[in-house]
């Protein structure tokens, strides 16, 4: 079972789980086969009082959890300077 099927479990089922992190079921059967968007993983780690968390979501995210909730950080690789066009 991966981490999403888990954490619909955890739930009580698609309807529910839906409703918990505010999407339709179709949404959420789609996340099975395209994987949870970064944006959602967040919802699906508070209903799920942690015990699915964004990392085991989208493990290739850098995520930080501060006073304001939980985000992901979005990173350059370009370094200042490393323009080709000068």
């Amino acid at each position: 079972m991966n981490y999403l099927d888990h954490a619909i479990n955890l739930l009580d089922g698609l309807t529910a789980f839906a409703k918990a992190v505010g999407a339709s079921p179709q949404r959420v059967a789609n996340w099975r086969t395209r994987g949870v968007p970064r944006d959602e993983a967040p919802k699906i780690e508070i209903a799920t009082n942690g015990e699915v968390t964004c990392e085991q979501l989208c493990p290739g995210v850098r995520w930080v959890r501060d006073d304001q909730g939980i985000h992901y950080v979005v990173t350059c690789d370009t370094k200042i300077g490393d323009s080709e066009a000068a």
